[in-house]
């Protein structure tokens, strides 16, 4: 699905229903940041489902942090992750992530350490496999950042 720059709408398929609904578009997203496609192209959709839900849920934010840490704006993904649902083992280690890639190595510990205390079976490893995370880019990202954390 291509974006169109001159309405910053998807084209395609998709773009009738998908683009005016707001429950759809975070996860659109969320898959073309993580699945497939160019997560910088992830933004505008996310960007859009909080315009059309300004009562967004949090995992709109928890979505949102995703994409930007995946597009590698690290302190925008925290800020979003930090409005997003701290009980969520996927929020507590996007949080890890994006302070280790950003060389905040005491933060990403606190964090590391708070998933790996009440999560103890989480793994990275199995986030990407059940996401599924499979733009070559973004696992890339997170595993070099979970090495950093000490997550892997």
């Amino acid at each position: 699905m291509a974006i169109s720059k001159e309405r910053s709408a998807p084209t395609g398929a998709l773009s009738n229903t998908a683009f005016n609904h707001a429950g759809i578009l975070p996860l659109l997203a969320g898959s073309k940041a993580l699945v497939v496609g160019d997560p910088a192209e992830a933004i505008p959709l996310i960007e859009r489902a909080m315009r059309l839900n300004p009562l967004a849920p949090p995992w709109y934010f928890g979505m949102q942090g995703r994409i930007l840490f995946a597009a590698g704006r690290h302190r925008q993904a925290i800020a979003a992750l930090r409005r997003s649902s701290p009980e969520s083992p996927d929020v507590l280690m996007f949080l890890a992530l994006a302070h280790a890639a950003m060389g905040e190595a005491g933060e990403a510990a606190r964090f590391a350490a708070r998933l790996k205390a009440e999560f103890p079976e989480f793994s990275v490893e199995r986030f990407i496999t059940a996401y599924p995370v499979t733009n070559p880019d973004a696992v890339l990202a997170i595993r070099d950042a979970a090495r950093l954390a000490r997550l892997i």
